[in-house]
C-alpha cells in the first residue's frame, strides 16, 4: 500500500471516529443535528493524519493549509453551534426519525453519521490532493489527481 493509500485510510479513520463520538453525544441528547456542528470538523480533522503519514509530514506548504483547514473549521464549527443552540434538533432530522423508528439511534449510525464522516472524507481528500507535493512519486501524484478530478471538476479543468 502507497503511503498515499495509508494516508487516505488514516483521514477516513480519523473522520469516522470523530462521527462515532458526535454520534455517542447525540444519542444521549436526543439530537441528530448536532452533526451539522461537527461537519467542518469531520471535514478538517483528517489533514492532521495525512501529513503525519505522508513525507516530509509537516513542511511548510502542509502547515500553511492545515492551518488554515483548521481555522476555517473551527470557526465554522463555532458559528453553526451558537446558531444551532437551545433550537433543538433539526426539522430534518426529526423527519429522518420519524420514518426510522424504531430503534433510530442505532440506525442515525449509518444513516447519518456514518454517511457525513464518509462525504466528509471524501471532500478532504480534494484538499489533500491540492496540498500534497506532487514531486513525490507518480502512483501518488496519480490518486492525488484521481482526487482532485473526481471531486472538483473546476480544479480539474486547470481553473
Amino acid at each position: 500500500m502507497s503511503p498515499f493509500e495509508r494516508a487516505a485510510l488514516a483521514g477516513l479513520a480519523v473522520s469516522g471516529a470523530l462521527a462515532v463520538a458526535t454520534w455517542v453525544a447525540s444519542v444521549k441528547q436526543r439530537d441528530a443535528s448536532l452533526v451539522d456542528r461537527t461537519w467542518s470538523l469531520l471535514v478538517a480533522a483528517p489533514a492532521a493524519a495525512y501529513a503525519a503519514v505522508l513525507d516530509p509530514p509537516w513542511n511548510l506548504r502542509t502547515l500553511a493549509v492545515a492551518s488554515l483547514l483548521a481555522a476555517w473549521a473551527i470557526r465554522l464549527a463555532v458559528y453553526v453551534t451558537r446558531r444551532n443552540r437551545g433550537h433543538g434538533e433539526d426539522p430534518r432530522y426529526q423527519a429522518i426519525r420519524a420514518r426510522n423508528e424504531p430503534n433510530f439511534a442505532v440506525k442515525s449510525l449509518y444513516l447519518v453519521f456514518g454517511l457525513q464522516a464518509v462525504l466528509a472524507w471524501s471532500t478532504e481528500n480534494t484538499k489533500n490532493g491540492l496540498s500534497y507535493d506532487w514531486n513525490v512519486d507518480s502512483s501518488q501524484n496519480a490518486f492525488a489527481a484521481w482526487s482532485a478530478m473526481a471531486h472538483d471538476p473546476y480544479f480539474a479543468a486547470g481553473a
